[in-house]
């Protein structure tokens, strides 16, 4: 004799709310977003088809979709970190419309070329992403992937939708710590920058003494000094601090016009430069760095009341 199919329903909408319940006491227990997810990628497959959990976070001020997490219950060789333009990735947009995107067969999908090409690597063959939103903001998206075709229906996009609300309050904590815990860390680098002026009068030690100082918070391989030569109007390189042997030396002297500190000390504005090979401003400049390895720079004034 056959199961009854309310009564297979019937269990199975139990069986989910309470592993709603299980995802809260997760939520509740990590403050890890890693482990989460792992525990997810396990506990989820007992209601519904999930080979594969992921967290997708969108970057504001990049305008991407990185990938955070992916944590599978199957061998996989999909990793973290990767990312997308917004409109490239499907995480992208469902973060863009708030509406849950659903894929049955991967094999027939068209867009995204660049993410579902990983995702056919793995194996996959379905998926859905739903928002990872509070009553605060948008983070992103959260994704469930399968190795089966269509293993996705309109019940479990509406339940799949109820883990995302959950673990978006987690998310949202987690990266509220996080924000909390980098801005006491750059305030606590402030106030040691300033305790290294007031002891240091010697502007070469100094920058040296910053150069150890600055980059578990702000990352660089060199910081230097640029001042500005009325007499001659030129701008010079008064002091270098690398982490390794450059052939740039101090005493490099360019044009005010054809340097990015001319640039910077003409405007007052801080200038950044996220692709070296791009730039196509200072010629004298541009292939030096490109010679030392440098990828990508920022320049910002020194100014103080008196002088510029």
């Amino acid at each position: 004799m056959q199961d009854d199919p309310l009564t297979i329903n019937a269990d199975l909408l139990i069986e989910r709310h309470r592993t709603l319940l299980e995802v809260s006491e997760a939520i509740a227990s990590h403050r890890d977003l890693t482990e989460l997810f792992r525990g997810l990628a396990h506990r989820l497959p007992r209601v519904v088809e999930v080979n594969f959990v992921a967290l997708s976070l969108h970057d504001p001020e990049r305008n991407v979709m990185r990938l955070h997490t992916l944590q599978a219950n199957v061998p996989a060789d999909i990793v973290g970190g990767h990312e997308c333009p917004v409109d490239d990735s499907p995480g992208g947009v469902v973060w863009r419309t708030q509406q849950p995107l659903l894929v049955p067969d991967l094999a027939e999908e068209r867009r995204w070329s660049k993410v579902t090409g990983l995702l056919r690597e793995d194996g996959i063959n379905s998926f859905c992403e739903v928002p990872l939103t509070t009553a605060v903001r948008r983070l992103g998206a959260m994704g469930f992937a399968s190795l089966k075709k269509g293993a996705y229906g309109k019940a479990d996009v509406e339940f799949l939708q109820q883990v995302g609300k959950q673990v978006a309050v987690a998310v949202d904590n987690v990266l509220h710590h996080e924000d909390l815990s980098h801005d006491r860390d750059r305030l606590r680098l402030l106030l040691e920058v300033s305790e290294s002026i007031a002891s240091h009068r010697d502007l070469d030690e100094l920058l040296h003494d910053l150069s150890q100082r600055l980059p578990p918070i702000v990352p660089f391989d060199y910081i230097n000094v640029v001042l500005h030569d009325s007499a001659r109007e030129v701008m010079r390189l008064h002091i270098l601090a690398a982490s390794e042997s450059s052939t740039i030396r101090p005493g490099l002297e360019l044009p005010v016009d054809e340097s990015p500190g001319g640039l910077v000390w003409k405007t007052q504005q801080p200038l950044m430069v996220e692709d070296v090979a791009l730039e196509t401003r200072f010629p004298k400049l541009i292939p030096m760095l490109r010679e030392n390895g440098v990828q990508s720079f920022c320049a910002v004034p020194l100014t103080t009341a008196h002088a510029t």
